[in-house]
Formats: C-alpha cells, sequence, structure tokens
C-alpha cells in the first residue's frame, strides 16, 4: 500500500463508510423532512386562507340576508300604504258619485218643476 492509503478491509475505514452512508441517508431523511413541513405550511396558509374567504363569503352573505329582510320589510309598507290611499281613494269616489247623483236628482227635480 502506498503511504497514506488504508486496506479496503481495514475495520475503521468499514466504519468511516458506514457512518458516511448513514449520514447521508440521515440528511436525505431531514430533507425529507423538511421538504413535509413546507408543504405542510403552504397546505395550513391555503386553509387559512379558504378560511378567511369563507369568513367574509358569510358575512356578506349575512349582510345581503338582512337588506333583503329590511327591503321586503320597506316594500310591505310601501303595499300597506298604497292599499291605505286606494281605500282612501275609494271612499272619495264613493262620496263624489253620491254627491252627482244627488245633484243629478236636484237638477231632475228643479227641470220637473220648470
Amino acid at each position: 500500500l502506498a503511504a497514506g492509503q488504508v486496506s479496503a478491509d481495514n475495520p475503521t475505514r468499514r466504519l468511516a463508510e458506514a457512518n458516511a452512508s448513514q449520514i447521508a441517508d440521515l440528511e436525505a431523511q431531514l430533507k425529507s423532512a423538511q421538504a413535509g413541513e413546507l408543504e405542510a405550511a403552504k397546505i395550513a396558509q391555503f386553509a387559512a386562507r379558504q378560511d378567511e374567504e369563507l369568513r367574509q363569503q358569510t358575512a356578506a352573505a349575512e349582510a345581503a340576508a338582512k337588506q333583503a329582510k329590511e327591503a321586503e320589510a320597506k316594500e310591505q309598507q310601501a303595499e300597506a300604504k298604497l292599499q291605505d290611499e286606494v281605500v282612501a281613494d275609494t271612499k272619495q269616489l264613493a262620496q263624489a258619485h253620491t254627491q252627482v247623483a244627488a245633484l243629478q236628482q236636484q237638477k231632475a227635480a228643479a227641470a220637473g218643476r220648470a
């Protein structure tokens, strides 16, 4: 053997090679675990964004439902007011018909006297 070379069947060399192999395996496992942690963090961020979007959509839907209820209540109030106005107008129309009929009777009576 040349100076500085170690025999391949030297126990120290075999142990150093085994250690190097184990170190490489552990480094690969560490990289894999780190990649898994990164993927888990990305998934957690995505889930958090989805959760926030859902919260915002829910709040918007609740606000829209509230506005719809308020609009429906206003519409019902307007409908009731319109019905009241129609009733009042119908009463006025009935009074006008009564007055016209009375005037026609007076006119006929006056014409009968003439």
